[in-house]
């Protein structure tokens, strides 16, 4: 490798050579404002992250010759790693990360049929009424199931919904076209996401999309009868914050419809801050089984889209994203090391 390659555009970074000769322990890089630095030694996940941390840089730099061997899946599972650790580390550089990824999704995978970001969701129930799609939605079943399971717990016909995180638009898409609200608006802090659904959804009255902060929403005061948000918010620096203006944006009576998924030595936070939150917490539900059955029914379709779609050095970070069958991610669902939960809030109708 004669000159330096980036292997993916996130604020974890991973560098070959510089002009011609192998970077060095001096090599201290400033990459859009960044600060990096190159680390010597192989090591885990977690130690460069903790290097990271420990220097006060915001990126370490690492030679791809120390991760990658003979069998590039290897060191792409390390990058994958090392993204999750950084963003564990800090809540100020999972904020960062994701935007970066997010944006690296939206520049470079403009296939329209990619309309969902999620792990997915089937009923374990052989009772349950099966839902009803259109052919052109049933590759996306189980995303499309995750959104229903989260959005149709109360009536949102005629009312005005707010996706927060709306990523590439197929869940906002569906609850205004599905559930009859009378306007829905998507709000991504990607400018491509946003862009990306502008273009795709632009045939569809009563559905627009903006780009916005979650912990900072561009919205008045009880402007919105619903507020949704799926697998989305472990991106976010603060979930007090972004609590703060879901319940800021809500009308009063207005409902908190949310999923995600977290550490299980995360959940009990999680829920003190819900239950903090100023809304009531009308219910809770484990779906971790329910996002393993749709993780395992959808996992060849993941897998070929990835190997069409996909370098083969992102193939690990992509895989991870996914939470393809042996993935850290599924292993973590598999485990009960990691909990995926949906809840339902409301704001008070007196405050």
């Amino acid at each position: 490798m004669n000159q330096a390659r980036l292997l993916h555009t996130s604020s974890v970074v991973t560098v070959g050579a510089s002009h011609g000769r192998p970077l060095t322990e001096d090599d201290t890089w400033n990459l859009r404002g960044l600060q990096v630095e190159y680390v010597q030694a192989k090591r885990t996940a977690e130690e460069l992250a903790l290097a990271a941390a420990a220097r006060d840089r915001d990126v370490v730099v690492v030679n791809p010759g120390l991760l990658i061997g003979p069998d590039d899946h290897e060191g792409s599972f390390m990058i994958a790693k090392l993204f999750m650790a950084i963003c564990r580390l800090s809540p100020h550089l999972r904020k960062l990360i994701w935007r970066h990824w997010y944006q690296f999704l939206a520049r470079s995978y403009k296939r329209e049929e990619w309309s969902f970001i999620n792990y997915g969701y089937a009923s374990l129930d052989p009772q349950t009424e099966k839902l009803q799609l259109d052919d052109a939605d049933e590759p996306d079943r189980y995303c499309i199931q995750l959104y229903h399971h989260v959005a149709n717990v109360v009536d949102l016909k005629d009312l005005k919904v707010l996706e927060v995180g709306s990523g590439r638009g197929g869940g906002a898409y569906y609850i205004k076209c599905f559930l009859r609200p009378k306007r829905v608006v998507g709000v991504d802090f990607s400018k491509r996401a946003v862009a990306f659904c502008k273009k795709r959804y632009s045939f569809v009255e009563g559905l627009s999309f903006v780009v916005g902060d979650a912990e900072c929403l561009p919205f008045r005061d009880d402007s919105f009868d619903a507020v949704v948000n799926v697998e989305s918010s472990h991106c976010y620096g603060s979930i007090n914050a972004f609590l703060m203006q879901v319940k800021r944006v809500l009308r009063q009576g207005g409902y908190f419809l949310y999923a995600d998924f977290r550490d299980k030595d995360e959940i009990d936070n999680l829920r003190r801050e819900l239950r903090h939150s100023g809304m009531t917490l009308i219910k809770e539900t484990n779906i971790t089984t329910n996002v393993i059955e749709a993780l395992n029914l959808d996992n060849e379709r993941k897998l070929a889209l990835i190997q069409e779609a996909v370098h083969k050095m992102l193939l690990g970070p992509f895989q991870e994203f996914a939470g393809v069958r042996g993935s850290m991610m599924y292993e973590g669902f598999r485990t009960g090391e990691v909990i995926y939960s949906s809840f339902v809030l409301q704001k008070p109708n007196h405050q």
